[in-house]
């Protein structure tokens, strides 16, 4: 009977065992359409600068699946080089998207390339300002895709909606260029494990291109669009609510190119309290303050922003860098609803490409969530109960004290009668 039990057991393991790596071995199909929308709403007018949204679910694994085609971060990212309230609503209008809580606690304005350029009304303009706005947490579902497909031709979407937003990752941007006139492009990705056919309604097809690939290792093919060597880490630790650090690495796994970040761009919210002069850079401990860039953060205002220029990291190794921060003790009203989920950390991103190519790519790092000090929320809650108590007590007493009517008490009446009755007998003796 032992003996029994344990090939049954051996047996459990080595299923268990073919079940994980085929698990593991399952292939993984990236589906991306593309779409020009030449009839344009007609609230986007000729004038309406350049813009580009792109709203993604999920990650997008760089080591494994490559490069995508339209690289995003977790949320919400705004591009444009002329942001205002009407842009931000009209774009939130073309998306169904909160835009409307985008403030300058989550946009930083980045300048690459600064020119003065002489105003005969202002001293000064700055070019190739591109301001990038963040929303960590958005809610994605169909509607966001449906106001944008009523102005196709065909007003069909070319993929399975129940397939896409159940998929690994999926995005959808929306971007006007300049000089393209007043065309939109909309693009839509999505990732999906264990499928290798392709997802496409041929009715579709006059509105948009569609592009399959496959990476399945049983079969050996790797159909990856364009290979990642870059491999971004974002991580951060901290001891206990009062501080913390930023753990960034950066890895070339390439075997014979180095790769060079012409600019690495970090933005962290106003309350860490971040010091950039305690930066840890290894093994690169040479670096000079000429690679590094810092704004601090206004309170309630601009995020901080910590850039890196000009990084080479030579083929297979590593380069880490560390940033300390302090938490700052934020008021009631500066959290959100579910406070204990945390707060979110803006996602970062590099530009890179290897050395002596201009062929430039831009990796995301990952999103992070921070647990900031939190006040006792439970605590107004049970001061408005004491108090509400005690307040209705009191004017419960006083209406009582002041409606309620004095009342002759029964016993009172009863010896007023008998008093009454023994009068009129001794008057009726007297009478006698």
């Amino acid at each position: 009977m032992f003996e029994i039990n344990i090939i049954i057991l051996l047996l459990i393991i080595v299923l268990t065992s073919t079940s994980s790596s085929s698990a593991t071995a399952s292939a993984i199909s990236f589906h991306h359409y593309n779409a020009t929308i030449t009839r344009t709403p007609f609230f986007i007018k000729k004038d309406t600068p350049p813009f580009s949204i792109t709203i993604a679910k999920g990650k997008w694994h760089y080591d494994k699946w490559g490069q995508p085609w339209d690289p995003a971060p977790d949320g919400v990212h705004v591009s444009t080089p002329k942001p205002s309230d009407e842009l931000h609503h009209l774009i939130g209008y073309l998306t169904g998207t909160s835009l409307a809580l985008l403030d300058p606690t989550n946009t930083i304005s980045i300048f690459d390339n600064n020119t003065d350029v002489n105003d005969e009304f202002n001293d000064f303009i700055v070019e190739n300002n591109i301001t990038h706005g963040f929303l960590p947490r958005e809610a994605f579902c169909t509607e966001n895709l449906m106001t944008l497909v009523k102005f196709l031709p065909h007003r069909k979407l070319p993929m399975d909606t129940l397939k896409y937003f159940n998929s690994l990752y999926h995005s959808y941007r929306i971007q006007r260029k300049e000089g393209d006139g007043n065309n939109l492009i909309l693009t839509i990705t999505m990732v999906i494990d264990e499928s290798t056919s392709p997802h496409f309604i041929d009715s579709a097809n006059k509105d948009f291109s569609y592009t399959h690939k496959i990476i399945d290792e049983k079969k050996n093919i790797n159909e990856l669009p364009k290979q990642q060597y870059l491999n971004l880490e974002r991580s951060i630790i901290g001891w206990g609510q009062v501080d913390g650090q930023f753990i960034v690495k950066f890895t070339n796994r390439h075997e014979s190119k180095s790769i060079v970040i012409h600019k690495y761009h970090d933005i962290s919210p106003f309350f860490l309290l971040i010091d950039f002069e305690s930066i840890i850079i290894d093994p690169y401990r040479w670096i000079s303050w000429k690679h590094i860039e810092f704004l601090p953060a206004i309170n309630h205002g601009t995020p901080n922003r910590f850039t890196l220029k000009n990084i080479k990291i030579p083929p297979m190794e590593t380069v880490t860098y560390r940033l300390y921060f302090k938490k700052v003790f934020l008021h009631v009203d500066d959290f959100p609803p579910d406070a204990d989920h945390g707060l979110e950390v803006f996602s970062s991103w590099a530009e890179t490409s290897f050395e002596n190519e201009n062929d430039l790519d831009i990796v995301y790092g990952d999103g992070l969530i921070v647990v900031m000090p939190k006040p006792d929320f439970s605590m107004p809650f049970n001061v408005i109960t004491l108090t509400s108590t005690v307040l209705a007590f009191l004017y419960g007493s006083i209406f009582n004290a002041l409606v309620r009517k004095k009342g002759k008490m029964k016993s009172d009446d009863d010896d007023t009668s008998k008093t009454n009755n023994n009068k009129d007998d001794d008057v009726k003796k007297t009478e006698n």
